[in-house]
């Protein structure tokens, strides 16, 4: 039986820093449409305004690495498109809320990525120490 790949096996984040990580999930708006449909069209449309978008609510602070996962439709797959560090946090609300700076050690995953992954949880945002460890890798060479 083949031993499933995790994606800390592949990104080898230290778990001293897994505190600073958070993951971003990306399905779909209240139109509804999906993020992943943007992506296919126009990468940076995602990878810039829905996952760093921000509501009421502040999902990233300074410093932290942000992590953001695109749903294929509405199975439990995620495509990996973008790993940055939160560089600014904007006084905005509806918009793009965050500056931030791609890491490019992680560049060549982007797109590529495949995850399994049951999103049983309400929350967009959330730590990667808590979901690292059911963030499985099923397809490495992923194509849309």
């Amino acid at each position: 039986m083949k031993e499933k790949k995790m994606i800390n096996d592949l990104l080898k984040f230290d778990s001293k820093d897994f505190e600073n990580i958070k993951v971003r999930f990306c399905a779909k708006n209240y139109e509804p449409k999906y993020a992943i449909d943007d992506y296919k069209n126009n990468p940076e449309k995602v990878n810039g305004d829905w996952f760093l978008w921000k509501r009421e609510r502040r999902l990233f602070k300074v410093g932290e690495v942000a992590i953001c996962l695109v749903r294929i439709y509405d199975s439990d797959e995620w495509l990996l498109t973008s790993i940055k560090r939160i560089t600014k946090v904007l006084d905005v609300y509806d918009k793009k809320g965050f500056e931030a700076e791609e890491l490019e050690e992680y560049k060549k995953y982007f797109g590529k990525i495949l995850i399994k992954f049951h999103k049983d949880i309400r929350s967009v945002c959330v730590r990667y120490n808590k979901i690292c460890s059911k963030l499985e890798i099923v397809d490495e060479d992923y194509t849309i």
